[in-house]
C-alpha cells in the first residue's frame, strides 16, 4: 500500500497515488492490477471513514479478482465496508463467508466486526461468543506467527550451521586439492626426472653403440684392404685365392650390414620413418623433411653405398631433386610413401623416377626399375 501506513495526514496523497494506478490499469483493462488497486482503495477509504466509496471499491475488487486465493480476504474487505455505512445484514453476510478462510487473522477480523454488529444489535451473548471467538484466533495467529518465527530462526540457525559445515568442508577440499596437486605435481617432476635419465641413458647407448659400429667399420675395412692387398700382391694358389675372396666376401656382407645398422639409427632415417608413420595414421604430420635432412641423407647414403651420389652426379647430369630420389630409392622405404617426404603425388614420383632412368641414364630395357638400375651402379 502507497503512504497508508504513514499516517492520517498521508492519506489524500496515498489517494491521488492509488486512484493514479487504477484509471491506468482500467485504460489497459488488466484485471488483476485492477483488482489489486481497488483493494487498496477499499482498504483507505474505510480508513477514511467513506463508507460509500470503500464499498465500491471493495466491490470492483470481488468483481476483477481472478486469484481464488484471497476470495475470502476480499469478503472481509466487504464486510468492514458495508459496516462502515452500518448496512450491518449485508456485512454479515459477507463477513460469514470470510470465516471459511484457513488464515486465523481473517477469521479474527471477521468475528472482530461481527461481534461489533450484535453489539450494536443487542445481542449481547452473540456479542460476546464472537469476542470469544476472535480472541481464539487472533490468539491462534499470534501463536502460529511466533511457531512460523521459532521454525524461522531455526532455519536460519541450521542454515549457518550447514554454511559451517560447508565452510568446513570446503576448506578440507581445498587442502586435499593442494595437497594433490602438489603430490600429483612431485610425482610428475619424478617422472620427469626419470624420463630425462632414460633419454640421457639412451642417448648414450646410441652414442657409444655408433661409436662401437664406427670401431667394427673401420677394422671390417682394415681387414678387406689386407685382404684385397693381399690377393693382388702375392702369387697364391687357386684354391688359397678362393678361400680369400670367400673370406673377403663374408667381411664384405658382414661390412655391408654393420653399414645398414648404423644408418636404420641414423637421426635421418628416424625422422624418415616418423614422418611415415605420421601420414599413415593422420594423413598429414608436424614435421617436414627439409633440405638439411636431406643433405644427411645423402651423407648416410654415401656412406653406405660407397659415396654413390659423388659418382652418380660425375657420370650423369642429375639435378639435386633427382639426386634425393635415387637415395630415397637406396632405402628400404616402399616406393609409395616417397610422396611423404617429397611432398608430390604418387604418379609424379613414378613419372620423375621413369624420366631419370630414361633421359638421363640413358636406360632403355623397360624391364629395369631405376633401384634395378642404382644397385647395379653400386
Amino acid at each position: 500500500m502507497i503512504d497508508i501506513n504513514r499516517g492520517k495526514k498521508y492519506y489524500d496523497e496515498a489517494e491521488q497515488k492509488i486512484l493514479t494506478a487504477f484509471k491506468i490499469s482500467c485504460h489497459i483493462a488488466q484485471k488483476s492490477m485492477i483488482a489489486k488497486t481497488a483493494y487498496s482503495l477499499s482498504l483507505l477509504y474505510g480508513r477514511m471513514n467513506m463508507g460509500e466509496k470503500a464499498v465500491k471499491f471493495a466491490k470492483l475488487n470481488i468483481i476483477n479478482q481472478d486469484n481464488p486465493n484471497v476470495a475470502y480476504r476480499d469478503f472481509l474487505i466487504l464486510g468492514e465496508a458495508y459496516y462502515k455505512v452500518s448496512q450491518y445484514d449485508s456485512a454479515s453476510i459477507f463477513l460469514n463467508k470470510s470465516l471459511y478462510s484457513d488464515d486465523n487473522y481473517t477469521k479474527a477480523g471477521a468475528y472482530m466486526r461481527l461481534a461489533d454488529i450484535a453489539q450494536k444489535q443487542g445481542n449481547l451473548e452473540k456479542a460476546l461468543e464472537m469476542e470469544r471467538k476472535y480472541s481464539a484466533h487472533l490468539d491462534s495467529a499470534q501463536q502460529k506467527q511466533q511457531s512460523a518465527a521459532i521454525v524461522t530462526t531455526e532455519k536460519n540457525i541450521l542454515i549457518q550451521h550447514k554454511q559451517s559445515e560447508f565452510k568446513t568442508n570446503l576448506g578440507q577440499l581445498y587442502y586435499y586439492i593442494i595437497t594433490g596437486t602438489a603430490f600429483f605435481l612431485a610425482l610428475f617432476l619424478v617422472l620427469l626426472k626419470c624420463y630425462k635419465k632414460k633419454v640421457i641413458y639412451y642417448k648414450q647407448k646410441e652414442i657409444e653403440m655408433g661409436e662401437k659400429l664406427e670401431e667394427v667399420l673401420r677394422q671390417k675395412n682394415e681387414q678387406i684392404s689386407f685382404l684385397q692387398k693381399e690377393i693382388a700382391q702375392h702369387n697364391y694358389s687357386q684354391i688359397e685365392k678362393q678361400t680369400l675372396k670367400e673370406e673377403l666376401y663374408t667381411l664384405k656382407t658382414e661390412r655391408q650390414a654393420l653399414l645398414k645398422e648404423s644408418y636404420e639409427h641414423s637421426e635421418v632415417c628416424v625422422k624418415m620413418k616418423r614422418i611415415i608413420q605420421s601420414y599413415k595414421k593422420t594423413d598429414k604430420s608436424n614435421e617436414r623433411f627439409d633440405e638439411e635432412d636431406w643433405k644427411q641423407l645423402i651423407a648416410e647414403t654415401d656412406i653406405r653405398w660407397n659415396d654413390i651420389t659423388i659418382r652418380l652426379a660425375a657420370k650423369y647430369p642429375l639435378s639435386q631433386d633427382e639426386i634425393y630420389l635415387c637415395c630415397l630409392h637406396l632405402t628400404d622405404i616402399p616406393t609409395s610413401h616417397f610422396r611423404y617426404l617429397m611432398e608430390c603425388s604418387r604418379d609424379a614420383i613414378y613419372k620423375k623416377g621413369k624420366r631419370i632412368l630414361e633421359q638421363k641414364l640413358k636406360c632403355t630395357d623397360k624391364s629395369i626399375s631405376l633401384r634395378d638400375f642404382l644397385e647395379q651402379f653400386l
